[in-house]
């Protein structure tokens, strides 16, 4: 099935605007896909070519131009972030420290003339992460240290004709660290969380944090894909 579809990528993108052309390529080509859709995702020829499209070009783009990015969107520093029940954080520094390690597709389907591809990201901060917490009226100032992804999915609309990603949206974004120290501002003291209010902190400022990932991955789209390196992907993988 893997020439199937490769064929039928290449009769597709090479077809003309003749209608009756286009239109048989159109065919042949979800017939490919569904082909490979059924097949699992380790021998998915389709999969292989957006796995290969993930982690050479799109984290190619963003591992370039991400901290460029996070300071022009005005993301680092940050200066408020609010996460409800009384807990927001300020002059939030070191987001543009944070590296995409991985970007691995799980499952691949098509959508209109959309690929949908959901992706699981891997990411860390190579430096650590500060900033002044406040619970209720009490501030205290927080450093993160290992802050890592717990888990973050993404959603990728591709037009592989057009060799575009459309656009990508956060399904989850949630982070972990290894430690964090909390100070009361104009203290020496440390305040020691518990293991539940150490989970709620993370899951309270993961919730906001997929909101600044999701304003920053628009920022990058559309991401036109070039033609040469990806047809060979294509055509001999």
């Amino acid at each position: 099935f893997g020439s199937s579809f490769h064929r039928a990528l290449r009769l597709l993108t090479n077809s003309t605007s003749e209608p009756r052309t286009f239109i048989m390529a159109r065919l042949y080509f979800v017939s490919a896909c569904f082909t490979v859709l059924t097949s699992t995702v380790v021998a998915n020829p389709l999969t292989e070519l957006l796995n290969t499209v993930a982690n050479k070009h799109v984290l190619k783009e963003l591992t370039m131009n991400l901290p460029e990015k996070i300071v022009a969107l005005g993301l680092d520093p940050l200066k408020s972030l609010k996460a409800g029940d009384g807990l927001k954080a300020e002059d939030v520094q070191g987001l543009k420290d944070v590296e995409i390690d991985s970007m691995d597709v799980i499952s691949v389907s098509l959508a209109e003339d959309d690929t949908v591809a959901e992706l699981n990201v891997k990411g860390h901060a190579t430096k650590p992460i500060t900033g002044r917490i406040y619970m209720g009226e009490t501030g205290y100032d927080a450093v993160a240290e290992g802050v890592r992804t717990k888990e973050a999915l993404l959603t990728a609309r591709l037009d592989l004709q057009n060799l575009v990603v459309k656009s990508i949206d956060v399904k989850s974004l949630e982070f972990e660290y290894d430690k964090l120290d909390l100070k009361v501002v104009g203290e020496d003291n440390k305040l020691r969380l518990s293991t539940e209010d150490n989970k709620m902190l993370e899951s309270l400022v993961s919730s906001k944090v997929k909101e600044v990932g999701q304003d920053t991955i628009n920022s990058f789209m559309p991401v036109t894909l070039p033609e040469p390196e990806v047809e060979r992907a294509v055509f001999f993988p």
